[in-house]
């Protein structure tokens, strides 16, 4: 696995937990690193490596990498943010939002 996806996973989790802790400074910063991350693969042809990011533990994780991959693997990237969508929360609410944007085609990456 490319060092970049660790990376990504590691900064996703950093993200969530700044969003969950009312800190949008230091996780937008933590979305600008994960956006250069995922620009770099997709630029090499690489981005499907943060396919297994889709199963990881973490749900803040399989949101970064689902909204990632909504371009390249739809089907599973869907289902990965339809899942997040049934709890309740921040993360659920902006899956639900992710969902609704892509699907009125307003999203792009």
């Amino acid at each position: 696995m490319d060092g970049r996806v660790v990376n990504f996973g590691e900064i996703a989790m950093k993200r969530w937990k700044y969003l969950n802790n009312d800190d949008s400074t230091k996780a937008n910063n933590c979305y600008d690193e994960l956006l250069a991350i995922a620009i770099e693969l997709r630029n090499e042809g690489k981005l499907h490596e943060l396919d297994g990011l889709l199963d990881s533990e973490n749900e803040g994780v399989q949101f970064e990498a689902a909204t990632k991959l909504l371009t390249l693997n739809f089907e599973k990237a869907e289902k990965t943010l339809e899942k997040l969508c049934e709890k309740k929360g921040i993360l659920p609410f902006s899956a639900k939002m992710t969902l609704r944007q892509w699907r009125a085609g307003n999203l792009k990456f």
